[in-house]
């Protein structure tokens, strides 16, 4: 009975040391599908879709303040 609780930990021992070193640790993230793929290029065209004006309309906006502020600056007459 010793014997064979001896072998079993034995056993179990080997069996976690060759889980670990089977394990490197990088986790393989799985292939996207079709549909997935089309999921995240409409999504990418919906968010594209919305920051580009308003990214068009803080361009305006700056350029407009610049040129108060180059009215501001000239000289009086």
């Amino acid at each position: 009975m010793k014997n064979l609780f001896m072998y079993f930990v034995m056993l179990l021992s080997l069996l976690c040391i060759g889980l670990s070193a089977c394990a490197k640790g990088e986790e393989v993230e799985p292939e996207k599908g079709e549909i997935e793929k089309i999921t995240d290029q409409i999504a990418e065209d919906a968010v594209r879709g919305i920051k580009d004006p308003i990214n068009k309309a803080r361009a305006v906006q700056d350029m407009a303040e610049k040129r108060v502020k180059g009215l501001d600056n000239l000289p009086d007459e």
